[in-house]
């Protein structure tokens, strides 16, 4: 769930940071509040949280005029504070297994899968086929142009972080549900991950085209390529170092790219021989 609303943010030409910290904190407090509101009320204060956060990153953005980068990296820091004081450095667990055996279920398709495919599709005709969509992505293709066509830039972006926000606490909650815990750095692998997936699935780092499809097809064969070196035995520090490479190349690709594009404006390309 992170990617899909990591890939919003990245169609709209900015960057959230904090998704992985965010996810943390959803799972955080769906396992620490569950004893005393139960699994809905704990759940819903995750996701309300995620939501809040993301708007405030949006604001910051749209309002106070911050680098996305920077306003985002320091919310990432500022919540990984929150979430250590919260759990004080230790894994939080639950003795309610109602969630756990309900997600837990075996099948053709497991219910945690069930939910992220249908969010993904869900997400899938919002960025493609609806206003919002567009707008988003035509506010990050060309920002200046959705104005005139008098699009809510700030709006779209302050939405478009809020959902980022949202959907990395509900992709927490339903980690930490599936697995009765939470652990104060359990979204910290998913960074680097979603990060490569979403540019790897088709999603521009200039802004104007996004792909959730192509986010969570990347997504589960990176997944597979990690698993794979898992089963090889190479340890985490190996996986961190594949994952970062896929993205350096990622990035070279997209900066090469773009300064080609750049250098044949205005030129007719069957001219050139």
């Amino acid at each position: 769930m992170p990617a899909i609303g990591f890939t919003l943010v990245l169609a709209l030409g900015q960057l959230d940071l904090s998704f992985a910290t965010v996810m943390t904190l959803g799972g955080m407090l769906t396992i620490g509040l569950e004893p005393r509101h139960g699994w809905i009320g704990s759940i819903a204060a995750a996701l309300a949280c995620g939501l809040g956060i993301g708007a405030i990153n949006g604001l910051l953005v749209t309002k106070a005029k911050v680098n996305s980068f920077i306003a985002t990296l320091g919310t990432l820091t500022i919540i990984q504070g929150v979430v250590n004081i919260y759990c004080g450095g230790n894994t939080l667990n639950v003795d309610d297994y109602g969630v756990y055996q309900w997600l837990d279920q075996g099948g053709l398709i497991a219910p945690p899968v069930l939910i992220a495919f249908a969010a993904a599709a869900l997400f899938e005709v919002v960025l493609q086929r609806t206003r919002f969509g567009l707008n988003l992505q035509l506010t990050g293709g060309n920002p200046a142009a959705a104005w005139a066509a008098g699009i809510g830039t700030g709006a779209a972006t302050v939405a478009a972080f809020a959902l980022s926000g949202l959907l990395a606490a509900a992709g927490g909650a339903l980690a930490a549900a599936k697995n009765i815990s939470a652990t104060p750095k359990m979204g910290n692998e998913s960074l680097m991950l979603v990060i490569a997936a979403v540019i790897v699935g088709g999603t521009s780092m200039k802004g104007g085209k996004g792909s959730i499809v192509g986010s969570v097809g990347a997504v589960l064969t990176l997944c597979a390529i990690t698993n794979g070196l898992s089963l090889l035995g190479l340890g985490q520090e190996t996986m961190s170092i594949v994952n970062g490479a896929v993205l350096a190349v990622l990035v070279l690709a997209e900066a090469i790219a773009t300064n080609r594009r750049e250098r044949m404006k205005g030129q007719r390309a069957e001219l050139l021989g």
